[in-house]
């Protein structure tokens, strides 16, 4: 029997994300809605990379700079080339707005670099799933040390207790660090929550005067609405 391929679900994009400079290589492999704004996709990475989110990111796509607004730093050396011209409002653009497929653009988070591979659009996603981690390979560092050298020294010093350095690295690596480690159905779980953490709403974060208007008027009505069938109720007794 033929298939029509409008049967199955290819709004989804497959994105290869590599940690830029290490070796062996710290990568993610990921299924997203092929429109997701940039800045839920920029979320979607910090929690692959187990980032917190408290400096600032940003995506370089086509000599361009998609960044929030909240952080006006310029002075960051991966910004060395943005300015108010060539930079834009990382909430106000898509995915496929910018990109299509086998194209490559960057992330920047503080200081690291993530380079970013469009490895195929018109994904079929076989999963119930929003977002999901499809692969990988190997624990991200803390983004607090800064650099891809002194991670792989700390890590190398974790198990060697004579290491000038060990106590440094069970300190910023925690308990039971393991540099080859990768576990997908543990992001994939948080990935879980963040969808459903990150769905859209009725009502939005705050308050605005358009919207209390609207609500107001349908509280007016079903409170009228109530009104009426409580007199409704009364008038049926009487009659009785």
């Amino acid at each position: 029997m033929e298939v029509d391929e409008q049967d199955f679900n290819y709004d989804y994009t497959l994105l290869n994300i590599k940690l830029n400079g290490s070796e062996p290589s710290i990568y993610r492999r990921v299924v997203v809605p092929e429109d997701i704004s940039l800045d839920r996709l920029s979320d979607v990475i910090l929690l692959l990379f187990n980032w917190e989110g408290y400096e600032l990111c940003s995506f370089k796509i086509k000599n361009k700079y998609y960044r929030s607004y909240d952080n006006e730093d310029f002075d960051n050396e991966n910004l060395k080339d943005a300015n108010e011209d060539n930079s834009f409002n990382i909430s106000l653009f898509r995915l496929n707005m910018l990109t299509k497929e086998r194209s490559r653009f960057i992330m920047y988070y503080d200081y690291w670099e993530l380079g970013i591979f469009v490895e195929k659009t018109r994904f079929y996603n076989e999963t119930p799933k929003e977002i999901c981690c499809i692969g990988g390979a190997n624990s991200s560092p803390p983004a607090m040390i800064k650099k891809l050298e002194h991670f792989y020294e700390l890590s190398d010093a974790y198990n060697k207790p004579n290491s000038p350095l060990y106590e440094t690295a069970r300190k910023l690596l925690g308990d039971n660090f393991n540099i080859s480690f990768f576990n997908k159905a543990s992001y994939n779980f948080f990935l879980d929550k963040y969808c459903d953490w990150a769905r859209d709403r009725d009502l939005s974060w705050y308050d605005n005067k358009e919207e209390s208007e609207i609500i107001g008027e349908l509280f007016d009505e079903i409170i009228k609405k109530e009104a009426e069938k409580l007199v409704d109720q009364k008038l049926q007794e009487l009659n009785k």
